[in-house]
């Protein structure tokens, strides 16, 4: 069984801990509990029960939220940045066409979509399984024999 030692900084039990990580990165309670180290037996009634932690509720707000404003910030400050450049009255006409291109780029402007359509068929599609391998047993006695 997992350590029940608490962690001075958020209050979570190691246990808890690994789970807030696990359900972070799944989004499943099911699947944290199971890689927090609950038996497959209680991992849906523990998921339930833990969720419902107020402390658990809160470092799971707290970690969504940085993860957030993580993200917002570097998107926010490049395209600010950017739109500086675009904006500023004394940049060179290359600047400005070049924050300009990487606008266009972030918001997907300029691409192209392509429809590649495959007319070949697979001859395997047709074949049974025993016929796939009868077919790969053949060629592996053909490939020994030359």
């Amino acid at each position: 069984m997992p350590r029940a030692e608490k962690s001075k900084r958020d209050d979570l039990t190691f246990q808890q801990r690994k789970f807030v990580n696990a359900y972070l990165k799944s989004g499943v309670g099911r699947k944290a509990a199971l890689e927090a180290g609950y038996s497959e037996k209680s991992a849906d009634s523990m998921a339930s029960q833990i969720l419902k932690l107020p402390k658990v509720k809160k470092a799971i707000q707290a970690k969504e939220k940085e993860f957030e404003m993580a993200s917002l910030v570097t998107v926010e400050n490049v395209l600010a940045g950017i739109l500086d450049i675009a904006n500023h009255k004394e940049a060179t006409r290359t600047e400005k066409l070049n924050a300009y291109k990487l606008l266009g780029q972030h918001l997907a402007m300029f691409t192209d979509k392509q429809i590649i359509q495959n007319e070949h068929s697979n001859p395997f599609e047709q074949m049974s399984d025993d016929e796939i391998l009868k077919a790969y047993e053949e060629q592996k006695k053909f490939k020994n024999n030359a």
